[in-house]
């Protein structure tokens, strides 16, 4: 059920989306570094696996609308009330497309986009599991995408995070 939800979640914020299929090529992004309060996981479990599954469902949902992935998901887990970031370069002019998925003890999971100046870009704060923020960067430049735990019921959850571009 909550797969589903996340995958409309997604589906409904593509389609409010204008396509800008007419903008540059898209070049890959790259993660430059990484910093959490809590540790990444590495090794699956049942919970882990839950987000590991929204990904790959979601992945599959953007690539049919144009995207592919920018960089490998990032997997972590969070005590509620922690927050992890994921640094990554863009290229002006090419459209990301950010998703965040957390295991069935997440209620609310939120994401806050910054560029290198700390300026707050976007972020997605609604009451749900699945964030969603969409950026053109009018220029090249490092970013960084904070994950926000806003809700976990049996801690730690279990969360990824996914970045698109096309």
């Amino acid at each position: 059920m909550k797969l589903r939800a996340a995958c409309i979640g997604v589906a409904a914020f593509l389609s409010a989306c204008a396509a800008d299929d007419g903008g540059p090529a898209a070049s890959d992004a790259v993660v430059q570094s990484t910093t959490r309060s809590a540790v990444q996981t590495t090794s699956p479990d049942e919970y882990a696996n839950q987000v590991r599954s929204q990904i790959s469902d979601a992945t599959d949902l953007m690539r049919d609308r144009g995207f592919s992935l920018a960089f490998e998901p990032y997997y972590g887990a969070l005590d509620e009330g922690e927050a992890a970031a994921v640094t990554a370069t863009m290229r002006s002019g090419t459209q990301y497309l950010f998703t965040g998925f957390c295991d069935n003890d997440c209620a609310d999971l939120d994401l806050i986009l910054f560029d290198a100046s700390d300026t707050e870009i976007t972020r997605d704060e609604e009451t749900d599991s699945y964030p969603v923020v969409a950026v053109t960067p009018p220029r090249s430049g490092t970013y960084r995408l904070v994950v926000e735990m806003y809700d976990c019921s049996i801690e730690p959850c279990r969360f990824g995070a996914a970045m698109y571009k096309r």
